[in-house]
């Protein structure tokens, strides 16, 4: 098994310096992604980074994949998919055991703060969805079910909270 730092290193990927910087009317989904990252990584070449471009094209193709909240055995699909000629956009079990290791290393520079693997390991074991409101409203209609826990708890102090309290 070849080591993921022989392929790809963290500090390339920090170097690399990509940022999605797309206007709310530009954006487009996952698709948007793949393209800005795309891009990047064609002037990475042109610049003459080689390992910078092969990062971003790693990251493209996994933001090639779409989400299928309504399939718990296969929850994502090809991007685009041919048949004549027997292609399609990457699925998870198309990386490498070295690319994903590469995604564990830098997962730290990429997720948004507040988020962790524990709250993926704990989200995913339950069933619940991660994302924001929108997305996971969209999933909860989609599944008819909820897609989040119920609140828990409350101020105990606040008014509020007291005087909802039945007595």
């Amino acid at each position: 098994m070849t080591n993921s730092s022989e392929l790809y290193a963290r500090d390339d990927f920090v170097a690399c310096g990509w940022s999605y910087d797309v206007l709310a009317e530009n954006h487009y989904g996952y698709s948007s992604v793949m393209r800005s990252l795309e891009e990047s990584a064609k002037e990475k070449l042109e610049s003459g980074l080689e390992e910078q471009r092969k990062i971003l094209n790693l990251l493209s193709r996994s933001a090639s994949m779409m989400l299928s909240p309504t399939s718990l055995n296969e929850p994502f699909k090809p991007y685009f998919q041919d048949f004549q000629a027997g292609r399609r956009s990457p699925l998870p079990e198309d990386f490498t055991e070295g690319e994903l290791q590469f995604f564990d290393e830098i997962l730290a520079d990429v997720k948004p703060a507040g988020s962790g693997s524990l709250k993926v390991r704990d989200a995913t074991n339950k069933a619940w969805e991660l994302g924001n409101d929108s997305f996971i409203e969209q999933v909860a209609n989609t599944l008819s079910r909820r897609a989040k826990p119920l609140p828990q708890g409350g101020d105990r102090r606040s008014k509020a909270f007291n005087s909802s309290k039945p007595k």
